[in-house]
């Protein structure tokens, strides 16, 4: 029972995620003026805290550590492969 289900880090990742999903939504539609250095500094916080989850893995997750560290590398690809706006072209004075 509950083999599968995600573990409450996990979800809290996910959370994050979807926000700058949301976030990277409203620049494409003109609706947000975040920067390519937000995004690119809230990707690294949240690799850097998939890192950190890693290292700790044996004190957050009494069972089930292998299927917890999967799930953090599943994490991390999908944050890899984010779509972020681009950075602004500077058109020569």
């Amino acid at each position: 029972k509950g083999k599968n289900r995600p573990n409450m880090f996990v979800n809290e990742l996910r959370l994050y995620m979807e926000y700058m999903a949301e976030e990277v939504e409203r620049v494409r539609l003109k609706l947000s003026n975040q920067t390519h250095e937000y995004f690119d500094g809230y990707k690294l916080n949240l690799l850097n805290g998939i890192e950190y989850y890693r290292e700790q893995a044996d004190n957050l997750v009494a069972k089930g550590r292998e299927s917890f560290l999967s799930q953090l590398d599943t994490l991390a690809a999908e944050i890899d492969a984010m779509v972020l706006p681009a950075p602004p072209v500077l058109e020569p004075a």
